[in-house]
């Protein structure tokens, strides 16, 4: 994979590692994203899917190497420039507070407002948007806990586009969601990839759904990459026994032409 120090890449990492104490999550992973890349990240449970994700923020300490948002060293720059450039929508969800949903769509503007003037009218048309765009406007007085585990992370979503960063970070971030509003969250995801040159580096659990939306996949394995390329490429049968473990039969989807994983039941029915 092509590495450079030019900021004409969205998101660079170099050789990064994280350990929980002597326990070793991630494992010297390097890799580079350019600007309207859709990328998936597969991997069995514990190959540290999420806390890749966290480390390219800075949510969790390097214990070596180093990442680049858009040609900025993350380190050098502060928790909003950071914001400003990448942002997440979680896999897991904590409600504290009952924020109302126009509330916390709101939340996403925070790394652009000034200490001393607050949110500003810019901040409530963004905000706007991004409920019409996920289709959320009708919630937008609804509490948050109220909302189903499915609207909640529409909302979060809307969240992120409201903070209108370069790269976004999605951890899961549809797997609660109907088939209708999976394909709705994806379809509006891949076009801003299209059209924005915005930068999408995302987890998903579905690997078929990976596939309809990435055009390179990266399949982690005990805190390692083991494949990084183009999905018609990496979506094999031996890889994924490789990564996975399991029996699998790929075709190429009858639309769409993308590859597609046919799992082999153990058990005689």
């Amino acid at each position: 994979m092509k590495q450079s120090n030019s900021p004409a890449n969205a998101l660079e990492v170099y050789n990064i590692s994280v350990q929980y104490g002597q326990t070793v999550v991630l494992n010297k992973l390097s890799f580079s994203v350019e600007p309207g890349e859709m990328v998936g990240i597969l991997g069995p449970n514990g190959s540290g899917k999420t806390t890749l994700l966290h480390a390219l923020l800075g949510l969790v300490p390097l214990h070596s190497g180093h990442v680049r948002l858009l040609g900025k060293d993350l380190m050098a720059i502060n928790s909003k420039e950071r914001a400003q450039l990448a942002g997440m929508v979680p896999q897991k969800i904590e409600t504290i507070f009952p924020f109302q949903v126009y509330e916390v769509v709101l939340m996403g503007r925070y790394p652009h407002i000034s200490y001393w003037s607050g949110y500003q009218e810019k901040d409530h048309v963004m905000t706007e948007k991004a409920l019409k765009h996920t289709g959320l406007n009708h919630f937008s007085k609804r509490l948050f806990p109220s909302l189903s585990g499915g609207e909640q992370q529409m909302t979060l979503l809307a969240r992120l586009q409201a903070q209108n960063p370069r790269i976004f970070l999605l951890d899961e971030a549809t797997s609660a969601l109907d088939i209708r509003r999976k394909i709705e969250a994806l379809d509006f995801i891949s076009e801003l990839c299209c059209t924005q040159n915005l930068t999408s580096l995302a987890v998903f659990h579905d690997i078929n759904l990976a596939a309809l939306y990435c055009s390179r996949l990266l399949l982690l394995k005990n805190g390692e990459i083991k494949y990084d390329g183009p999905t018609e490429e990496i979506l094999t049968p031996a890889n994924i026994m490789a990564v996975f473990d399991t029996e699998v039969i790929v075709a190429k989807h009858p639309a769409k032409g993308m590859p597609q994983v046919f799992f082999v039941p153990g058990c005689k029915i």
